[in-house]
């Protein structure tokens, strides 16, 4: 019996992208109904599918250069944007690892909202200031690796394939998010919030 050949992954987006782009905006599509335009099984499909809005979702826009063998991070990813501007502000220092005086970020560049929130970070301690620069606390850092951890275990939960036993990395994941909320519990971080920082301190006690 002749086995069958798997189609290129790449070849799969390009079918999936030059089908999609061809719909009509805003209805609906069963994908045994999509298989019949594309020639591939609708479960192969779905998952590409859902591949796409996972990426739409959790990465960041990109620039990469071929020649130069590099890539770019021109944008935050739609996910952390989902964030109230507290929360985000953390995790945008976190992602630029601004964690000293060397690394700190250049408030020049920050508009009034936005320093707002850094100043209500710098008041409850997660953001030092230094020559109008700005960088994470190591009670920041903590917060910012709880968000971020975050957002890589929906990642996780949405991509593998569901089954009784976690992960090695949902396994490390936990265990290093246990350890940095008792951190952060002797620490008595929460002693120190305000009512306006209240969605911020419930990220504090997730799962406690």
């Amino acid at each position: 019996m002749a086995r069958k050949m798997k189609k290129d992954p790449n070849l799969i987006f390009l079918l999936l992208g030059m089908t999609l782009n061809n719909l009509k905006l805003n209805n609906e599509y069963n994908f045994n109904e999509l298989r019949k335009k594309v020639g591939i099984h609708w479960i192969t499909l779905k998952k590409y599918a859902n591949l796409v809005v996972f990426i739409q979702k959790y990465f960041p826009k990109i620039d990469v250069n071929n020649k130069r063998n590099t890539i770019k991070i021109n944008e935050i990813s739609e996910r952390i944007n989902e964030f109230d501007p507290l929360e985000k502000q953390l995790l945008i220092f976190y992602l630029s690892k601004a964690f000293d005086e060397k690394s700190a970020l250049n408030l020049e560049f920050y508009d009034d909202e936005q320093l707002n929130s850094i100043n209500i970070l710098k008041e409850i301690g997660f953001i030092k200031e230094y020559n109008n620069k700005a960088y994470l606390s190591l009670e920041g850092r903590n917060m910012g690796y709880i968000l971020i951890s975050d957002i890589y275990n929906e990642m996780e939960k949405i991509i593998l394939v569901k089954s009784d036993q976690k992960s090695i990395t949902e396994k490390n994941y936990t265990n290093k998010l246990n350890k940095i909320r008792e951190d952060i519990n002797n620490l008595k971080i929460l002693n120190i919030y305000q009512g306006n920082v209240q969605n911020l301190s419930q990220n504090l006690i997730i799962n406690s």
